[in-house]
């Protein structure tokens, strides 16, 4: 019943927070067993609320507990969308409010704000880039429920007269869509983990004979004709929103209150699924060469629907950038206040604005898809003074100047805006 990894009382006296969680957690533990006598749990709360060996011990086992039942066991079985299925996340936390998100990073700003803004870790069950593009899911609902019944009826003789796993089925179709193109080898590395961690079917403890049904499945269908050409066409349906996702994100990451985070070898697009994935050799000989290829060309600008863009040189491009504008405007970010931006336009509703120390102003999309089919059009955002679009131009300092109502078509960048104030560039 514990809503969150560990306390802290063994290392002190009980923070408020700490006696909240213990309350909440001692409470939900008498309902969920109503046949423990009630005393257990008054003596319980006694000792987790005193530091000592006791409450260390608690303590130390609580988080291991937590990882192996929720996110080692129930986020291989609920699978609804599973970018939302994180280490640390809540997956029945699907969004929330534009103005809670502001209200959120202005506390974050305040109390907290050199915490640590990450994307990807060692341990992350899909990297960033994926995340990002599953999460797309969530803006046409019903265009994947056609793709997914479609694929379903297609591939039900796969299972060669096995009874289906709808769970693991649908998991699959999630992780293909979001690590496209997923081989043959991968797909079925990636399903015999999430079967055993699932605990359903197989186990680590106990491999299951399930899990032959499981690879049978997927060799059938990645050697499937038709099956492979449905889903090839609908990943390009949406493979700019996609980048423009992966972007914005970077954006955020380096924008928001606190510190950014870049875990070895996602300055490029990523396809990382779990071990062994996030632990892969980086290939730093070609991130070197790109960079390179940005030095020799610090203006170059490329489409987000460009093909050739293969391992990610406008990920590289728009970080670089991004970490520039954070060495040259350094009081505009740690300590810095947020304040949330006004967009008025049709495309108000599907964008997020924010400034920094008030002399950086952001905009991206949060819903990248629409943003990719339909534009900004008329919206704008309206600045006092002058400011200088930092994503354009070969330096910092050379973008082109804007100020009062400006629309943000004409300062977005692969669907994102980031301006500085000119007097705090000089």
């Amino acid at each position: 019943s514990m809503p969150v990894y560990r306390t802290y009382v063994a290392g002190g006296s009980a923070s408020a927070n700490d006696n909240s969680v213990l309350a909440a957690t001692l409470e939900m533990a008498r309902i969920i067993e109503p046949s423990i006598d009630p005393g257990t749990f008054d003596a319980l709360s006694t000792a987790l609320h005193e530091p000592g060996e006791f409450a260390a011990r608690f303590e130390q086992l609580s988080g291991p507990v937590m990882a192996k039942g929720l996110e080692d066991t129930l986020f291989y079985r609920y699978d609804r969308l599973v970018a939302l299925n994180e280490v640390g996340s809540d997956p029945s936390a699907f969004g929330m409010p534009i103005e809670a998100f502001h209200e959120a990073m202005a506390s974050q700003s305040a109390q907290i704000p050199r915490t640590m803004v990450g994307t990807s870790t060692h341990d992350t069950k899909r990297s960033e880039d994926v995340r990002a593009r599953i999460a797309l899911i969530s803006e046409m609902p019903d265009e994947w429920a056609a793709a997914v019944s479609r694929w379903s009826s297609m591939n039900q003789t796969a299972w060669n007269g096995a009874m289906p796993d709808p769970t693991m089925e649908y998991l699959l179709y999630q992780t293909m869509f979001g690590a496209y193109p997923l081989s043959r080898d991968r797909a079925k590395q990636f399903l015999q983990k999430a079967v055993r961690e699932a605990k359903q079917r197989s186990s680590w403890l106990d491999p299951s004979e399930f899990e032959a049904t499981l690879f049978d499945f997927a060799d059938e269908i990645v050697d499937s004709p038709a099956f492979q050409d449905d889903l090839a066409s609908f990943v390009a349906r949406f493979a700019v929103a996609g980048r423009l996702a992966c972007l914005a994100q970077v954006v955020l990451k380096v924008t928001l209150p606190g510190v950014p985070d870049f875990y070895q070898g996602s300055e490029l697009w990523t396809d990382g699924l779990v071990d062994p994935d996030n632990r892969r050799p980086v290939d730093y000989v070609l991130r070197r060469h790109l960079l390179e290829t940005i030095a020799a060309d610090p203006a170059g600008q490329l489409d987000p629907a460009a093909a050739d863009d293969a391992h990610g040189l406008l990920k590289l491009r728009m970080t670089k950038r991004l970490l520039q504008i954070r060495r040259t405007v350094p009081s505009c970010f740690v300590g810095a206040a947020y304040a949330p931006l006004v967009l008025n336009g049709a495309a108000s509703d599907d964008a997020i604005g924010y400034t920094r120390g008030g002399n950086v102003a952001v905009v991206v999309p949060v819903r990248p898809l629409r943003i990719s089919r339909a534009g900004w059009r008329d919206t704008t955002v309206v600045l006092p003074g002058q400011w200088v679009d930092a994503l354009g131009g070969g330096a910092l300092g050379d973008g082109r100047l804007v100020g009062g109502t400006t629309a943000i078509e004409d300062v977005a960048h692969h669907g994102c805006m980031v301006l500085v104030a000119q007097d705090a560039i000089r």
